[in-house]
């Protein structure tokens, strides 16, 4: 552990050149989708929809913090927990995310949280993100784009496999998906570590909570380009929860780069001028960055600050 420790520094700069490299590459292949990109009509809705964007990634830092104190009992200073999460964050832009998870794992060793609890969590968000993302979408889109083409029949199944979804995070269900998960991402400790029913519906309030701010977030930055309707914005909406979904299921993508904006394109050209679909998937992609890359740094430098300095509150078991 102490040699991985030193070794994060060295983790970091490779983190930040990957990204920088990754993001430069995307850039040019899109280049000629972004010439064909207008000015936004109402630019301050870009600000609201990156302060949104913000939002989402702070309730994505407590829906961990949430996640592995009830997973090991240990409860750290919360500054100390939410500077954990965001510092490895950016980790994420790396394919495998295996920056994310072993900055997690050294840096939340320091908060006095075990290696198992530390590793099953990061099984346990992306399980969840993808579940409510998958059944948000899945109920909205049918509904909203009947008369856009396409058969009763097929929104109907999509109805119903979001009802499907949603027994699926019934508990026990929800357990035989997350130990799957760990032995396709060879965390078999997961079966160590057990979310109480509490513990399930607290982490899918806070996942609920984070998916609508994303969507929200990137509702607004379309809505800079082209008027949305209340339909349309429900659309954009849940085709963000789609969109985001399938990035977090496509693990050797990093942060699901390119995945996420083909979705988004793909779905908002129904309803929208495509140039103005790809205007806002790829305007928060790259905005998107600036507030990971800005929050990790920030983060970054405060955990340095503390040094090995750590002060967790006793632990205590999650009653449920």
């Amino acid at each position: 552990m102490s040699r991985l420790r030193r070794l994060l520094p060295l983790l970091a700069t490779v983190t930040v050149v990957v990204v920088l490299a990754t993001v430069v590459w995307r850039g040019v292949a899109m280049s000629g989708d972004v010439r064909e990109v207008g000015w936004p009509v109402r630019p301050w809705l870009l600000g609201l929809g990156f302060a949104s964007y913000a939002l989402a990634l702070l309730i994505s830092a407590l829906l961990w913090r949430d996640i592995v104190m009830r997973l090991d009992g240990a409860r750290p200073p919360l500054g100390a927990s939410l500077a954990t999460f965001l510092a490895s964050w950016p980790g994420r832009y790396v394919p495998s995310s295996v920056p994310y998870v072993a900055g997690k794992i050294v840096l939340g060793a320091r908060l006095g949280h075990s290696a198992g609890a530390l590793g099953a969590s990061v099984v346990y968000e992306n399980v969840l993100m993808v579940a409510v993302a998958l059944i948000a979408s899945s109920v909205i889109l049918p509904i909203a784009l009947v008369g856009e083409g396409g058969s009763t029949l097929v929104y109907a199944g999509s109805a119903l496999g979001g009802l499907a979804g949603l027994a699926l995070l019934s508990p026990p269900c929800f357990r035989r998906a997350i130990n799957l998960a760990a032995r396709l991402a060879r965390k078999e400790v997961v079966r160590e570590y057990v979310l109480s029913y509490r513990g399930i519906g607290s982490a899918l309030a806070y996942t609920s909570l984070l998916t609508l701010a994303y969507a929200v977030s990137f509702t607004l930055i379309l809505n800079a380009f082209v008027d949305l309707g209340a339909r349309d914005a429900f659309i954009s909406g849940a085709a963000l929860a789609l969109a985001g979904g399938v990035g977090v299921a496509a693990l050797p993508v990093p942060s699901g780069l390119g995945v996420r904006e083909a979705v988004l394109i793909g779905v908002m050209q129904a309803v929208v001028p495509i140039e103005s679909a790809v205007a806002a998937a790829l305007l928060m992609r790259f905005g998107g960055l600036i507030v990971d890359l800005a929050f990790g740094a920030i983060s970054a430098g405060v955990l340095a600050l503390r040094g090995d300095a750590v002060d967790p509150a006793p632990r205590l078991l999650d009653a449920a």
